[in-house]
């Protein structure tokens, strides 16, 4: 089993791995989850679902940033992103362990989570339209944290509604009420 970190030349501290060359035996997987010198993603995941991926890495010194990219990614992005949220939990406990310098990891695949991010503060400002223009709450679907702070940052500053969130993790929704109506009640 071969993984290779090579320097990007010219940027420091970005790397990129390159593809495993054969099936790696468990002492071989054990010792080749690394970014950075440190343990953190284990490659045998693109390995065993057969996914050819480009992997790069770099890091401010607290924050690790991991960039995936390849063909078929959706199997690792998942439903809205679950997979990948499950992936990036586990990279940060593995991160985490390994370097305490690290004090978040994030994980992204072909640029998800900004394109994410476009599409939840557009339905934020859609539904905002909606409440004002029909003096009703709207409940949205279930969210993680991550996106539902989208969703009440893009309208902190919209006049004439308020958000708050109801229900209990994994089902807590954001719900996006008329300005003066006492928002939510959880």
């Amino acid at each position: 089993c071969s993984l290779a970190i090579e320097p990007v030349p010219g940027q420091e501290r970005i790397f990129h791995l390159t593809d495993m060359v054969e099936k790696p035996s468990l002492t071989e997987v054990l010792s080749n989850y690394s970014i950075l010198g440190r343990v953190v993603l284990p490659p045998e995941i693109f390995s065993i679902l057969e996914l050819p991926v480009d992997m790069s890495a770099s890091s401010d010194g607290t924050v690790l940033r991991i960039s995936l990219s390849g063909d078929n990614m959706g199997l690792l992005i998942g439903r809205r992103g679950e997979t990948l949220d499950a992936l990036q939990y586990l990279t940060s406990l593995v991160a985490g362990h390994a370097d305490d310098r690290f004090s978040k990891v994030s994980l992204d695949i072909e640029n998800y989570r900004a394109k994410r991010e476009e599409v939840l503060v557009s339905l934020a400002l859609k539904m905002a339209d909606k409440v004002v223009r029909l003096q009703k709450s709207v409940t949205l679907e279930p969210m993680n944290p991550y996106e539902r702070r989208i969703i009440h940052s893009a309208l902190q500053e919209v006049e004439g509604v308020e958000t708050g969130s109801i229900g209990h993790e994994p089902s807590r929704r954001v719900v996006i009420s008329p300005a003066g109506s006492g928002g939510p009640r959880s």
